[in-house]
This record gives C-alpha cells, structure tokens and sequence, in this order.
C-alpha cells in the first residue's frame, strides 16, 4: 500500500497577509480604537469637570482652574449669566478674574461696567466647554396650613386668617399690621367669596367730633377719616402721617382750637384747598 503524502501548510501569500484584517503594517502597532475615537488630550494630573462639554475641546490649564472654582463663582459658568451680571458685586468679578489670571489689571474699584467687560471679553471664551445650566428654582414646601377652621369664631387669630389666604393665594399682599376685620376682607375676596362678613360702619359713616385728648390717643387712620370727612378742605401730606401730626391737626381744623407752635406748618404737613373747582367739562 502506498504511503500517502503529508499534506504540507498552504503558505500564505504576501498579498493576503495585507489585506488581512488583524494585520498591521510594518513599524504601526496594533490598536483598536480609531482616530475619532480618542478623546481631547487632557491633564492626567487635573481631569476634566464632569460638567465639561464632551464635544467641546477642552484647554487642559482652563480645566484645571475650573476644578478649583469656588462655589462662590460658579455663577459664571451659568449660561445664563449676563442676566444676573448687574446684581454680581466688583469684589467677585476681579476673583473670578484673577482666578483665570492672576496678572489682571482689574481691580475691584473699577466700574462694574469695565470688570463685566472684561469679563466677557478675557474670560468668558474660554469657558464656553465648561457651561452649565443654572440652577432649578428650589420648591419649597409649605407648611401644612389648617383650613378647617370659621374665620368668624372669636378665638381664630390672624395667624390663621394669613396662613388660609397665602395657601389660597400666594401672591396675594398682606401688609403688616393688618387687622383681624382687615384680614377678613382679605379672607372673602381669595378664599370664601360667599362668606358673610358683618357690617362695618367704621369708614362709611361721618363720625361724630371728639375731645382734643381722646383724639391724641386715636388710630392714625381713624383720626384722617374724621379730619377728611370734617375739614375737607385740609389735604394731608404723606410726611404728615404720625399720631402726634394728625392730632394736631384734627385739633386745629375740626375743634378750631390752639395747637403749640411749628407743631404743624402748612405746605409741609398739610395745604387747604381755596376753592372746589368744578372740572367738568
């Protein structure tokens, strides 16, 4: 029987081995990412912020100062920030700028106009890799407010009438120092429409005169209704405002009596009107 021939390797030839798909041309060495795959040279030493842009090309000196910014400046990284550029002291624009370059010339006594220039113009580019959005708003959560309580019982507070308005409303204005009867107003028109309130003559009824010492311990509002309704031809100016003023005055023009001198100055603290001018046309 004959001895059958071992069969000897197929060599390959020069040609296939390039066009193989592992093979490497000579002097290259072997690598599995490609050109587009690697990543913008950076600082081993100073990585880049983990809110860089990463599209962007990132300078490796500006990433380093970045990785350093205060808290107190990361204002600036907001791409919103020239809306807030007014409300940002000269102190923290020349921080941020000696941040970025100790060798500024700006100084916080600059016009903030100049330190916001130079700002935009030094500065700003070079983190435009690095822009964050600013901040959402925090929602706050209000305090659970009692609604269940009758406005008009006696032991309900002005604590409670305030609370029940803003959990109604939150825009709505409450000026300190409000009254109960005030708050209730209030109460009616942002929370119950169809509560009934009881009458209340105190401003829509002329009141009748009192004595010179009751009027010195009287509200300040109750004393320019009683001078508006008695003596209306006496304007009251704003800096006129005060008990002591109003008292006077309610004194002098609606019990004619004396009141001690430069105590109240017409033109200052008030003016009468001569002469009611009919302006119809």
């Amino acid at each position: 029987m004959a001895k059958s021939k071992a069969k000897s390797p197929k060599a390959s030839s020069p040609d296939m081995k390039m066009n193989s798909p592992t093979s490497t041309a000579p002097g290259a060495t072997t690598s599995t990412l490609d050109a587009k795959s690697i990543p913008p040279t950076v600082n081993k030493s100073e990585p880049a912020p983990s809110y860089a842009s990463p599209n962007a090309e990132v300078d490796p000196e500006v990433a380093a100062k970045i990785s350093t910014l205060p808290e107190t400046l990361k204002v600036f990284l907001e791409r919103d920030f020239e809306t807030k550029s007014k409300s940002v002291l000269n102190l923290t624009y020349y921080q941020v700028l000696f941040h970025f370059n100790p060798k500024t010339s700006s100084r916080p006594s600059h016009p903030k106009a100049n330190l916001l220039k130079a700002f935009l113009e030094d500065v700003r580019p070079k983190l435009v890799p690095f822009l964050i959005d600013p901040p959402a708003p925090e929602t706050t959560k209000s305090p659970d407010v009692n609604l269940d309580f009758d406005p008009l019982h006696r032991r309900t507070t002005r604590g409670m009438l305030i609370g029940a308005i803003l959990a109604a409303d939150p825009k709505a204005e409450i000026r300190d120092g409000s009254r109960i009867d005030q708050l209730l107003i209030l109460y009616k028109a942002h929370v119950d429409k169809d509560l009934i309130l009881p009458a209340n003559h105190e401003f829509t009824r002329k009141p009748m005169i009192m004595s010179a010492a009751k009027a010195c311990q009287t509200p300040i509002e109750n004393l320019r209704f009683a001078i508006q309704c008695h003596a209306p031809q006496i304007f009251v100016h704003s800096i006129a405002m005060t008990r002591p003023i109003l008292a006077n005055l309610y004194i002098k023009f609606v019990r004619d009596e004396k009141v001690p001198p430069l105590s109240i100055i017409e033109g200052y603290h008030y003016s009468v009107v001569a002469e009611m001018m009919d302006t119809e046309v």
